[in-house]
């Protein structure tokens, strides 16, 4: 559903999944990328922390919620000229 861009399925089949599987980690992660591709930036933070939660050794969900975290200016870099 991700790959031919039905985003609003994939949210809704995620949620079935988690209704008895609430700590899959991998539909989390997926979840997120559907409301990421939805451009619905507060849900797709909260679904990627839990998924992170979850699974703080996952790669791919660590990758993906630091890099939001740039690209939203969360991580400041000071200023060290001296």
């Amino acid at each position: 559903m991700l790959i031919r861009a039905d985003f609003k399925k994939a949210i809704d089949t995620c949620d079935q999944i988690l209704s008895t599987d609430s700590l899959n980690s991998e539909i989390y992660y997926k979840k997120g990328l559907a409301y990421q591709s939805l451009y619905q930036k507060i849900n797709h933070w909260s679904v990627f922390l839990k998924a992170a939660a979850i699974s703080p050794d996952n790669n791919t969900t660590n990758f993906t919620l630091a890099k939001s975290f740039y690209n939203k200016g969360k991580i400041s870099v000071p200023d060290r000229c001296s």
